[in-house]
């Protein structure tokens, strides 16, 4: 159970860009680099090679293509939902090479 607003990874984001990161400031007239928080400098990553969960699960349909990253976002059920896409994907490090391979999984054949 969260213990208010700002205990997921999305309120700790909140938080540190409302408290940490402001004011910022473009750097250079592009705008496409900015200053934030004194002297630390900020850039968007390119979508193809950083990517949105949505991105690969529902527009490219699990595949990962370019991407050299996943990140997240909205899932059902929260930070659950989100290890279940990545474990479900081969994508989750932290489970041993068996876990995949032990056979105890539970199976469902529908009725005819």
């Amino acid at each position: 159970r969260l213990r208010d607003e700002w205990s997921d990874d999305q309120g700790v984001f909140n938080r540190l860009l409302t408290r940490r990161l402001y004011p910022v400031t473009p750097l250079g007239e592009s705008a496409e680099v900015v200053r934030a928080g004194g002297n630390l400098s900020m850039a968007a990553l390119p979508a193809r090679f950083f990517c949105s969960g949505h991105l690969v699960w529902v527009q490219q349909g699990g595949e990962l293509e370019d991407c050299m990253s996943v990140h997240a976002t909205f899932t059902e059920y929260g930070d659950a939902g989100k290890r279940w896409r990545f474990i479900e994907s081969g994508l989750w490090g932290l489970f041993p090479p068996e876990y995949f391979s032990r056979g105890k999984y539970l199976t469902f054949v529908p009725p005819q």
